[in-house]
């Protein structure tokens, strides 16, 4: 008898049928249960990446943003608003977690970090009860838990780029999120421009202080502000579309970016420029009872991204679970309101930068974990962008100003910044004696909030044991005993840890050498055995540290074979310390190991560089 193929076709469709009959019945059953508890609110979340608040409505004079200043009028603007990371994937991280990636272990870009058992992405519990969720598109959450695949089914009925709310079952609320991606870095390119004139006049822009005054960058500040005008179409479009379906009385919104802005020293960086962004709600009649201003007012209420899950758990009135980190800051289950903000910065494509901020609503605090890295290290996906270009060559050419050329070099342990003087983040109070105080205040309050969530800043990416159950017992991650080694400054506090069980301890007590410089000479006969410690990612930071002593030849060789690890880490970080050593120049021989290897997605960025750089200097 012939093989019927029709027949497993009928049992799926079946079973597809039965699926949908039993999702049917139970978005009733939840329904009913909705109605009991009173009537739930439409929540909308319209979210632009890379913009700072350079909208009209937060009074910038040359963005054209009618849209969303209509928007504003009939809402409340946040004015501290602040993304908890500088870049997407970790924001988002904490955007759909409502935990701090740094808790995680997700403080790098594209970290891939597991997330700790029971935590879901957050529109799950919405639609357990209830809602239908939806997201266009981005699901760039920096790693998700175990299961990804199933977490991401719990939690979105549809999550593509035709998702809408349009496809909920009548009378079911909804939550759908929409991502615009017109203002992202990447637009600023020049192939996305082709050379064509913009719109808005480069004369007309008003550049932060720490970005020269050249052609290129006024140029690339007005392509920025022509592209935030058509992100503010596409605003004006959504919200269209839901006026159109009679749902805008029915329905709360949010707007806000993902983070700051495009230009240099915006997107990626732990300042105001990097972290500081829009965020406008918009209450109908029918729930102002939970506005925090009058209509089109505004609130200094201080709030971050780790707080927007548990808010929006909150407005359709449910318990955020214990695990999240945030508080809800709008509907009946709001909390009292924060008095910090606390932002991060990790590894952003090849280059790491670890930095903690605290931000309060007059000052911005900053803590540099590897102060002798500049700010503006060469990334290769940024400096794409012509502005990086030319204020980098402006800096080499001794044509920019020492506050435009400061973030090109090393940098202090400590930053201090007074907003309402200082908005641009330029002038470093951290030494100021009549500020004494308020640095103190701040620095405890970073101490204070990385040992309450057990960041993860001090596991450094590819040491051995790297989880999140790691993170949580002083056996494994000796948190308190790494702040007072890492504040510590002694040369004999490092020696003491520096060959200790513990590979973190040992990591960061090479580390602090490395800071020290010429200080650590003494250290060299203890650093010398750790080229062979049992850990791969210490052998390759000792040999750092030996080569920035003048150790090359005992260095090069731990660089030279890790660059042949299979570890998606360890070529990476051996590649890093030969650019940040300049060891091509000491040993031209390790182009041959360079050309041989296998190129990452971002260890091909730090070899095409060094290649390109030897290549130039034996022209």
């Amino acid at each position: 008898m012939p093989k019927v193929e029709s027949e497993p076709d009928v049992d799926i469709t079946h079973k597809k049928l039965i699926g949908s009959a039993m999702r049917f019945f139970l978005v009733l059953l939840l329904l009913v249960s909705a109605t009991a508890r009173g009537e739930l609110p439409n929540i909308l979340w319209i979210t632009s990446e890379d913009n700072s608040p350079m909208l009209g409505c937060y009074g910038d004079p040359v963005a054209r943003t009618p849209n969303i200043d209509q928007f504003a009028e009939r809402g409340v603007r946040f004015l501290n608003c602040f993304s908890n990371a500088a870049v997407c994937a970790p924001a988002r991280q904490t955007l759909i977690t409502g935990m701090y990636a740094t808790s995680i272990g997700g403080q790098h870009m594209r970290s891939k970090a597991v997330y700790p058992p029971g935590v879901e992405f957050f529109p799950k519990y919405l639609r357990d009860e209830g809602y239908y969720t939806t997201n266009n598109s981005k699901t760039d959450y920096n790693g998700g838990p175990a299961d990804s695949k199933a977490a991401m089914s719990a939690a979105w009925d549809e999550s593509s780029n035709k998702a809408h709310w349009r496809k909920r079952p009548e009378g079911a609320p909804f939550f759908s999120v929409f991502n615009i991606t017109d203002t992202h870095e990447s637009r600023l390119f020049p192939g996305k421009w082709k050379n064509r004139e913009t719109k808005t006049d480069p004369a007309s822009v008003v550049l932060p202080g720490f970005i020269p005054e050249l052609p290129e960058t006024r140029r690339d500040m007005a392509r920025y502000y022509d592209c935030l005008e058509n992100m503010d179409n596409r605003v004006g479009q959504i919200l269209a579309e839901l006026e159109e379906d009679g749902l805008a009385d029915e329905t709360i919104v949010f707007y806000f970016s993902d983070h700051g802005g495009s230009m240099p020293r915006g997107k990626s960086f732990a300042y105001d420029s990097g972290t500081h962004v829009p965020l406008i709600v918009h209450m109908p009649e029918k729930w102002a009872k939970y506005r925090l201003s009058a209509v089109g007012g505004t609130t200094d209420q201080l709030v971050s991204f780790v707080d927007l899950s548990a808010t929006v758990l909150s407005l359709a009135g449910i318990e955020a679970p214990a695990y999240m980190q945030g508080a809800a800051f709008l509907g009946d289950l709001k909390k009292e309101g924060r008095s910090y903000a606390h932002t991060f910065r990790g590894r952003r494509g090849e280059r790491y930068d670890i930095v903690r901020g605290v931000r309060s609503k007059d000052y911005l605090y900053v803590r540099n974990y590897t102060p002798h890295l500049p700010v503006m290290q060469f990334n290769a996906y940024s400096f794409a962008i012509p502005a990086y270009q030319v204020w980098q060559d402006a800096v080499k050419l001794g044509q920019s100003t020492p506050e435009q050329a400061r973030w090109f070099k090393p940098k202090a342990k400590e930053e201090l910044y007074r907003v309402a003087d200082d908005p641009d983040n330029i002038q470093n109070r951290a030494d100021d004696p009549k500020l004494a105080e308020v640095l103190a205040k701040h620095r405890a309050e970073n101490e204070r909030h990385l040992l309450a969530i057990r960041d993860s800043v001090f596991y450094t990416e590819g040491l051995a044991g790297r989880e999140f159950s790691a993170y949580q017992n002083d056996e494994s991650y000796p948190l308190e005993k790494l702040i007072t080694l890492n504040d510590s400054g002694k040369l004999e506090d490092f020696l003491e840890v520096i060959n200790d069980s513990n590979v973190c301890l040992r990591y960061w007590a090479v580390t602090a050498c490395l800071l020290l410089g010429d200080g650590a000479e003494a250290a060299i006969p203890k650093l010398l055995p750790l080229l062979e410690d049992d850990d791969p990612v210490v052998r390759i930071q000792a040999a750092r540290t030996l080569a920035g002593l003048g150790k090359t030849d005992e260095a090069i060789p731990v660089l030279r074979k890790a660059l042949r690890s299979k570890s998606e880490y360890e070529p990476l970080q051996a590649l890093l310390a030969i650019d940040e050593c300049n060891l091509l120049s000491v040993d031209p021989s390790l182009r041959e190991d360079i050309e041989q290897m296998k190129k990452g997605s971002y260890s091909g960025r730090v070899i095409e560089k060094l290649l390109r750089a030897e290549a130039n200097q034996s022209r």
